[in-house]
């Protein structure tokens, strides 16, 4: 005979028990996992601004803005959340729009992001694709708020773009600001 195993608690204790959380944060609820840290793991927005410049080789970079998506993944409380598929600064200036995805993490224990940036995809008057291939960086600053009702923010955000024209040639070097709220 096999071992007799207990019924788990009534399905209404665990009903009452996911209502009560309420606002726990987040795009999802998440069961388990979690830690000491002020961390919550889903899907921040905000905006991102790019000022006018020139490069190390003499390039031009225009000044642009645009929307921001960090998906942060990984146990709410954690020490360590990352950055999932998904995340990514878009911008439009016509008849051109641009995407540029992201990798990295937050750590908890800083409160610091820290990640890389991936190549910028163009759509050219609607039909036609271009990849400029670029090494870059993303960082932002953590905050949770200073009580549990407040909404997490990544702020302090900076991005900086080195375009890869050819062997050993670089262009344009763009620095942009940005920033995003967890939305729930």
């Amino acid at each position: 005979m096999g071992r007799i195993m207990r019924r788990p608690r009534s399905r209404a204790r665990v009903l009452l028990a996911v209502a009560a959380c309420g606002g726990c944060g987040g795009d999802q609820l998440v069961l388990g996992g979690g830690g000491t840290s002020d961390c919550l793991p889903g899907t921040y927005v905000g905006t991102y601004q790019c000022a006018a410049g020139t490069g190390g080789d003499g390039g031009f970079q225009a000044a642009g803005n645009g929307s921001i998506v960090m998906k942060l993944q990984g146990d709410r409380g954690g020490a360590t959340l990352t950055i999932g598929p998904g995340s990514q600064f878009t911008g439009m200036q016509a008849p051109e729009t641009w995407v540029a995805s992201f990798s990295g993490s937050l750590d908890c224990a800083s409160n610091k992001l820290t990640g890389t940036l991936g190549d910028v995809n163009f759509t050219l008057s609607g039909s036609k694709f271009v990849t400029l291939y670029q090494a870059g960086t993303v960082s932002a600053d953590y905050d949770a708020g200073a009580d549990a009702d407040a909404t997490p923010v990544l702020a302090n955000g900076l991005i900086t773009e080195t375009t890869q024209l050819g062997a050993g040639v670089t262009g344009p070097v763009a620095a942009c600001t940005w920033s995003a709220t967890l939305q729930r």
